[in-house]
């Protein structure tokens, strides 16, 4: 039932076309962007970041790569006035630590960007940072704050094994029935501190190693850190959550054009694109 209230819910909201023209003010608040990569993405990150510099309607400090060390990597970086930071210095190991195969399939890769953007907070300089997954380009404009709430974004992508994983690692259950993975998510260096705490107090191991905990060898898709984040906040700080849908669609590579083509073509309509490498 309360699952079947939020769709309903979400579906009023896109109806409405809810938060689509974004001309909320953004209160100021200057943010840090991490993009969390690999090499089979390189070829999308020119428009992401136009799309980023373009679309985001907050100051921004700093945007950081995050990414295996590479000669190629680390001189777009700094041709595009980036940070690179190497992957493997946020955790202190790489995806080999993370063995997940669920299925036949290795998803240590897809658990460890999860850890990846979770472990940014001690990366960044500002107290709040944007996560943009590295195949998803901003055509039009967006808020993630305003009179002192923050907004998630809410999809259709819901999941029943991340709400298991979330009472799993949080002995509660989520306190909504809708999704927020949404490929991207505006988080509080403060507020996450204090779920990561949360994570330690009750596992009595290091909060990625409590993460870590939920893969499962029956469950490709065994959590999800945007909607972990989300949920827990909406269970200790309701008061500054505030939801509006998630204007996206997925597209082939074979269509990927320089972002003012993009806006042209599909900005009516949505206000992310996400070229997913599997759509090829």
């Amino acid at each position: 039932m309360r699952r079947f209230a939020a769709w309903h819910k979400l579906c009023a909201a896109w109806l409405f076309r809810m938060g689509f023209n974004d001309d909320a003010l953004p209160d100021g608040v200057e943010i840090d962007v991490v993009i969390p990569t690999v090499p089979k993405d390189l070829d999308l990150l020119n428009e992401v970041l136009a799309g980023v510099r373009r679309h985001v309607g907050h100051p921004i400090g700093t945007i950081y790569i995050v990414a295996p060390h590479s000669a190629a990597t680390v001189e777009f970086c700094r041709a595009q006035g980036c940070v690179f930071a190497d992957e493997r210095s946020l955790l202190g190991y790489g995806k080999e630590a993370v063995p997940y195969v669920a299925l036949g399939q290795d998803r240590s890769g897809w658990l460890f960007q999860q850890l990846l953007k979770l472990a940014a907070a001690g990366l960044v300089q500002r107290s709040h940072y944007l996560v943009l997954d590295s195949d998803t380009i901003l055509v039009r404009r967006h808020v993630f704050t305003h009179g002192g709430r923050y907004f998630v974004l809410t999809s259709g992508e819901w999941h029943p094994p991340y709400l298991s994983a979330f009472r799993a690692l949080f002995g509660y259950p989520a306190p909504r029935s809708i999704s927020y993975t949404a490929h991207m998510m505006l988080f509080n260096r403060d507020y996450l501190r204090q779920m990561k705490a949360e994570l330690e107090g009750r596992h009595g191991v290091p909060w990625d190693q409590a993460y870590r905990s939920c893969a499962s060898p029956d469950e490709p898709s065994c959590t999800s850190d945007y909607d972990n984040y989300a949920y827990w906040m909406w269970h200790r700080h309701p008061d500054v959550m505030q939801e509006r849908p998630f204007y996206n669609t997925s597209l082939s590579r074979g269509l990927l054009r320089p972002l003012a083509e993009l806006h042209e073509c599909y900005g009516k309509d949505w206000k992310s694109l996400s070229f997913h490498s599997y759509r090829n």
